[in-house]
């Protein structure tokens, strides 16, 4: 089975890949990613119903293929061209998702001819290609090919007829170290890689999209208070207050009881007397009918002076106070403890 010149994978047929998919055109140009075309390198263009391949070309390969596609037109030189084993087989992959739109026919600074054109990536970045590689009739119709071919597979196509533009490229997507060697994302998957490729992201999000993110929850309305009429004072607005934070239960002291009041120390209160027992002697006296009765005889105090009471001697008058029982001792008329009148 032949493999495809382009990703190196078995083909279909003569000019269809599954990989690559169906060739449709083979043109070459100048490409140009700067303000101005200086130095701008010449590219070999194909493209198919998925990608845009191009392939960096010497001065010598463009002419060739201009007499080839002069002999065999732009479209029949796809099955004309055969990719020469001493050629460089780097190829550089843009897929179809990541071009916006083409301006055709593109007009920058003092260009005339219907002979240019412009991609228009999907983040804004641009490129301009110039078909000036062979005479103006065969430039210009190799340009207006390409424009078809392109809005045959699904490009829009903006025409620039009437428009000046100030320069070729405005904002560049790629660079001259990465125009002949890039590999979108996708081409990478299959593409049996050159050792000067390099894998880049897409250009703009459309060749592989991110899951869109979840829907977003709508939030509730936030009830804003309307604005008070000019002149009239605000009312102030009521907070409520922050609860005070919980507060541990502390435990219940309980005051001891009181000790009970000690007696009011009087140093004029004389102590009572302890109760003097005074012993009685019985005296047995005989009497008898006929003996006369005489005076009892008086009674010897005992030896000990201590245990017997002086009668001869005057007792002093004593009294207690009928409030609170506090003893006086002379004729007191108020109470020296509470003040009550005796």
């Amino acid at each position: 089975m032949k493999l495809c010149d382009f990703c190196g994978n078995p083909k279909e047929t003569k000019d269809t890949c599954p990989h690559c998919g169906k060739f449709m055109l083979f043109v070459t140009a100048h490409m140009i990613f700067t303000p101005d075309k200086k130095g701008a390198p010449m590219v070999e263009l194909r493209l198919t119903d998925k990608y845009l391949i191009i392939r960096g070309a010497s001065g010598a390969e463009v002419a060739g293929g201009a007499a080839a596609g002069a002999a065999f037109g732009v479209l029949g030189i796809v099955g004309a061209a055969v990719v020469d084993s001493a050629r460089s087989k780097c190829y550089s992959y843009y897929e179809l998702r990541e071009i916006q739109k083409l301006i055709y026919p593109y007009f920058p600074q003092k260009q005339k001819s219907k002979t240019a054109a412009k991609l228009i990536f999907a983040d804004g970045s641009d490129v301009a290609l110039n078909f000036d590689t062979g005479g103006l009739l065969y430039s210009v119709k190799n340009a207006a090919i390409f424009a078809e071919t392109m809005a045959k597979v699904g490009i829009p196509v903006e025409d620039g007829t009437g428009r000046n533009y100030p320069v070729w490229c405005e904002r560049p997507a790629v660079t001259a170290e990465t125009y002949a060697v890039r590999l979108c994302p996708s081409a990478a998957q299959f593409v049996k890689a050159h050792k000067n490729n390099i894998v880049v992201p897409a250009i703009g999000s459309t060749g592989y999209q991110q899951p869109a993110p979840a829907p977003a929850v709508p939030t509730q309305p936030v009830y804003q208070q309307p604005a008070p009429a000019p002149g009239v004072p605000t009312q102030p607005v009521y907070q409520q207050p922050a609860p005070a934070p919980a507060v541990p239960p502390q435990p219940v002291y309980q005051q001891p009881a009181p000790a009970p009041a000690a007696p009011i120390y009087d140093p004029n209160a004389l102590p009572s007397p302890p109760p003097v027992e005074v012993p009685v002697q019985v005296v047995n006296v005989a009497l008898s009918p006929s003996a006369p009765v005489s005076a009892p005889e008086p009674v010897a105090a005992p030896a000990n002076s201590a245990d017997s009471i002086n009668f001869a001697q005057p007792v002093q008058e004593q009294k207690f106070c009928s409030q609170c029982g506090t003893l006086h001792i002379g004729e007191a008329v108020f109470c020296r403890n509470c003040g009550h009148r005796m």
